[in-house]
């Protein structure tokens, strides 16, 4: 059983994530009331997106010891993932509650926090996760798009920068500083990133969809055709690896839109399917409401625009969207006066 145990975590390690599982199920059977491998069952159904799997093993966890303050973790992690954010903020809170000095937990707190779109709460928590673990990347990258979303550029880089120094290793910094440069309009710089991030990590889902919109962006200013071929497919890997992936999915609607016209039935189908997925997508709902509005269908137009910005007020492009609409939807009414 030692050497399963063993083998579990080397395959873990290297993100052979199914071989892991299968050692873990096998000292499962022989070993149910086993914490570490109840918890190893909970991670490796993680990252497999068996997020239902992932909480009846960490449920499993509690059982055993209600104390384990990992399993309610990765329980918010797997509620975090289904967007069911204020539940996901209950259990960080709980392991917090059992484990007051557990930084990870704090760390996945500000997250949801800056989900929810609450920054200084969220930056207030990853300060207190960074004060117990100077080394936790993740709460770096995290405070670093906490600031990000406040305006404060420099100050993400330099955490970002710190993380990297930390963990020359760690590819969601170099993803976060991907995403960074990206919306500095520095897509060249965004692609380098997004290559290194990739080149540590080759299936991190969310910097290969990135580098879709990178290269994208990079193509539309170069006038390149190889470069907006090479976007597609990197959109269509993101979406291979991970279907339920519903920001990749709008993000390939929103390219197939602009390449291929706005009457892409893919386009729009994508779009759909991304919103479908994920009713928090608000990009894809204002790209919807912008493909609405681009035929003519502005009382659709208007009830997505409103419904974004019901939702997340600070979504500029959704501000565009409405002004568009009310502007076509009085000269409509002016005509029709005539």
């Amino acid at each position: 059983m030692q050497k399963l145990r063993i083998d579990a975590h080397k395959h873990y390690d290297r993100g052979s994530y199914l071989q892991s599982l299968q050692c873990a199920e096998s000292i499962y059977l022989i070993s149910p009331s086993n914490v570490d491998v109840l918890m190893l069952l909970t991670a490796n159904h993680f990252q497999l997106r068996n997020l239902n799997e992932s909480i009846f093993y960490a449920q499993q966890c509690i059982r055993v010891d209600v104390a384990c303050a990992e399993a309610y973790v990765s329980i918010g992690n797997c509620l975090k993932e289904m967007q069911n954010l204020p539940s996901a903020v209950n259990f960080f809170q709980k392991a917090i509650r059992y484990n007051p000095r557990l930084s990870v937990a704090y760390s996945n707190l500000g997250l949801t926090f800056l989900l929810m779109g609450k920054a200084e709460e969220a930056i207030d928590t990853l300060e207190v996760a960074i004060s117990l673990d100077s080394s936790n990347c993740d709460a770096l990258c995290n405070l670093a798009m906490a600031y990000k979303s406040q305006g404060r550029r420099n100050e993400a880089k330099t955490k970002l920068l710190e993380a990297i120094c930390i963990d020359p290793t760690c590819a969601i910094a170099f993803n976060n500083l991907g995403v960074l440069f990206n919306s500095q309009g520095e897509f060249e710089q965004a692609v380098d990133c997004y290559e290194q991030a990739l080149e540590i990590s080759p299936l991190f889902v969310d910097s290969i969809s990135n580098s879709g919109n990178a290269l994208y962006n990079l193509a539309k200013e170069k006038r390149d055709e190889d470069t907006v071929q090479k976007a597609k497919e990197r959109f269509e890997r993101a979406l291979e690896l991970r279907p339920d992936f519903a920001v990749a999915r709008g993000c390939y609607g929103t390219f197939l839109l602009e390449t291929s016209g706005m009457d892409s039935i893919d386009g729009a189908r994508h779009l759909r399917m991304s919103i479908l997925q994920d009713e928090t997508c608000f990009d894809s709902i204002n790209n919807m409401a912008a493909l609405y509005f681009g035929h003519g269908a502005f009382d659709d137009a208007l009830k997505l625009s409103l419904r974004v910005l019901k939702n997340k007020p600070s979504h500029w492009c959704a501000y565009i969207n409405l002004g568009n609409v009310l502007k076509a939807k009085v000269s409509k009414w002016r005509t029709s006066c005539t």
